[in-house]
């Protein structure tokens, strides 16, 4: 019978414990071998290893029952409490895992919903009972997850100002200009000099993306007309291509839009360019080992259309993405 493999350096499993313990019950390695179903040496070779793991000796073998040194005590007052700890912390992380496979309620902000959200999607259905997708902008799913109605989201919203909340950032990415093909500029373009020329296709300010656009334009103080505004990518890159005007956008907003890349001309924003993050944000009372397993999944995916779609189409902005 092989003894209980004992790592070094003061580290040691927890069944090295328990055998530990049977033989401060007994004060026997005979009987405490006979209790475990080992051979006597087996459990010899266990504490052997126990000690020179921890770098002190546990018994005092000259004694008949044997007897524990000072550092035997201390052990053995403690590892009652460890191996309980590890059973419920096993016990734990199962019943999560079981009770987050069998529904989950996501919240994802459009142009991930789009971009991200089938191949996302398709893969938790292979582990999870029931999955149930909102999406829409930021601030309908940061309603919906404080009403309980959603597990987790995925937001371009921190959400910084609400209590009991578990954020990290998945992705950001730089703001870019978004031009009709045929509008022609010099290699560095002036954004006020464009909005007196060409009319600023607007995100809504019920968008986060929308708000911060416009700060970073009061930032530059460019004050363009209040003539076109919308909730969706979709319609303000539409606007663009028809060389109705230019817009502020980033590149998976571009790929949500299904954008026709012929017909627009991506520019880096001249200085120091805005940047979007998405967050994934959950209730810190909601948090298991499933949204830990979903929020590197949704990073490996990331990842994957940033090398296959991104660097085709903007570039220059692929050297700004970042990933937590």
């Amino acid at each position: 019978m092989e003894p209980a493999r004992q790592p070094l350096n003061g580290h040691f499993e927890l069944r090295a414990l328990e055998i530990y313990l049977l033989v401060c019950e007994y004060r026997s390695m005979t009987q405490a071998a006979r209790r475990l179903g080992l051979t006597q040496p087996a459990v010899s070779q266990t504490i052997k290893q126990l000690e020179h793991g921890l770098g002190s000796e546990l018994l005092d073998r000259q004694s008949r029952p044997l007897s524990l040194t000072p550092a035997g005590e201390i052990l053995r007052n403690r590892a009652g409490y460890l191996i309980s700890e590890s059973h419920h912390t096993q016990a734990a992380v199962r019943h999560a895992a079981q009770a987050d496979l069998s529904s989950l309620r996501i919240g994802l902000v459009d142009s991930f919903a789009v971009t991200i959200g089938p191949e996302l999607i398709k893969q938790l259905q292979r582990h999870t009972h029931e999955v149930r997708v909102w999406s829409g902008l930021s601030r309908q799913l940061a309603a919906g997850l404080l009403a309980r109605d959603l597990d987790l989201l995925i937001s371009a919203a921190a959400m910084e100002d609400v209590a009991n909340l578990q954020v990290s950032i998945l992705y950001r990415e730089p703001f870019c200009l978004a031009l009709p093909v045929g509008f022609k500029t010099g290699p560095q373009v002036d954004l006020k000099s464009l909005s007196r020329q060409l009319a600023l296709v607007r995100y809504s300010m019920r968008s986060i993306t929308g708000v911060q656009i416009e700060r970073y334009l009061k930032s530059l103080r460019i004050e363009a007309p209040q003539r076109l505004e919308f909730d969706g990518s979709e319609s303000v890159l539409a606007m663009v291509q028809e060389g109705i005007g230019w817009a502020l956008t980033t590149p998976l907003c571009l790929l949500q839009a299904r954008a026709d890349f012929s017909r627009l001309r991506l520019l880096a924003l001249p200085g120091h360019a805005p940047s979007r993050n998405l967050y994934m944000i959950q209730r810190a009372d909601a948090a298991s080992t499933a949204t830990v397993e979903i929020e590197q999944l949704s990073k490996r995916l990331l990842r994957r259309l940033v090398r296959e779609e991104l660097r085709k189409h903007t570039p220059f902005a692929v050297r700004e993405i970042r990933y937590s």
